[in-house]
């Protein structure tokens, strides 16, 4: 029997000395490194797995939406020679149909078929966007590939185009051979211009430039009825003239499209606008057509608003590049 006094000695050494002899190999001074292992989550467990089903409701992406598909148009019998309101009843299924068909013909090589298309791009969808400046581009390249609608000159309905000026007749020759050559050309030759110069007496103090009052009417109308649309436009030098009367003649023509009110109407000029282009490439062939079938004078249109004596143009006019050097006056 161990003595008492031997005894507690005894158990206070022997956990020491087998402490010691454990950790006698072991370095405190350096710091143990972690396995990578260690230091990752366990997604696998119970409670990560649980915590991960309540955050991916938050963590998935929204559905994709779909890009609505653009309806395709049929392009109809190739075989048969279209008309000029070829495609007409298809404008309602919007620009981007009318365009994606114009380009598909245009590849096909029926060029005369994809004029028709761009042309209902301009006059039977709503205006404004990037549609009608591509289907206007389109027609600028394609128009002159192409012989004109009508190939009988003998066929083609006379315009009258009336002047009021103090100018001499002579000063307006050019400018109205460019006027009838616009006509003839972006009617598709459908259309020929009379001319009708009314010469009126020279002021008795001169005036900056002599202005020159143009309005349109058709052969069938009863000439002692005036037009209801007095376009008045006053360049301010020779050269200016043509520029002046092609842009009043487009005012007219626009107006007309206006009352008629059966196609979209072709945009007011923007300033610095070139109006040649405008004529022959912002007015369709269709919209030539209803023109000419429509008396001017049996139109039930208000007339259009006067500026006052030393008023000045509104501002949506002059926004339009419409106010320099022009005037739509009431009969």
């Amino acid at each position: 029997m161990i003595p008492y006094k031997a005894a507690i000695p005894i158990l206070l050494l022997t956990p020491l000395a087998i402490w010691f002899w454990g950790i006698r190999k072991y370095d405190f001074m350096t710091p143990r490194a972690i396995p990578a292992s260690e230091l990752r989550p366990d997604f696998a467990s119970p409670v990560n797995r649980e915590i991960a089903d309540e955050l991916a409701p938050l963590a998935q992406s929204p559905p994709e939406t779909e890009t609505p598909s653009i309806p395709e148009i049929d392009p109809g019998d190739l075989m048969v020679s279209p008309g000029l309101d070829e495609y007409m009843k298809d404008a309602h299924l919007g620009a981007p149909s009318l365009l994606n068909l114009a380009q598909r013909l245009q590849y096909e090589g029926q060029l005369q078929r994809s004029v028709l298309a761009y042309e209902r791009v301009l006059d039977s969808t709503p205006s404004g966007g990037t549609s009608q400046s591509e289907a206007e581009a389109a027609l600028v390249a394609l128009k002159t590939s192409l012989p004109l609608w009508n190939a009988d000159p003998a066929a083609a309905t006379q315009i009258k185009v009336h002047l009021g000026t103090a100018r001499t007749p002579e000063s307006l020759s050019g400018a109205l051979a460019t006027l009838s050559e616009l006509i003839r050309v972006s009617s598709g030759n459908l259309c020929q211009a009379e001319f009708q110069i009314i010469t009126s007496p020279e002021p008795s103090q001169p005036l900056p430039a002599l202005p020159v009052a143009m309005w349109l009417t058709m052969p069938s109308e009863d000439p002692e009825k005036p037009s209801f649309a007095v376009v008045t436009v006053a360049p301010k030098s020779d050269e200016e003239l043509n520029d002046r009367l092609t842009h009043g003649l487009y005012r007219l023509l626009s107006r007309r499209i206006v009352a008629i009110d059966k196609l979209t109407p072709p945009p007011p000029l923007l300033k610095g606008e070139d109006p040649e282009n405008a004529i022959v490439n912002k007015l369709t062939r269709l919209a030539w057509k209803q023109i000419l079938e429509t008396p001017f004078q049996s139109l039930e249109a208000g007339p259009p608003i006067e500026n006052a004596p030393g008023e000045e143009p509104s501002s949506d006019a002059t926004e339009n590049g419409e106010a320099s050097g022009e005037e739509e006056v009431a009969q």
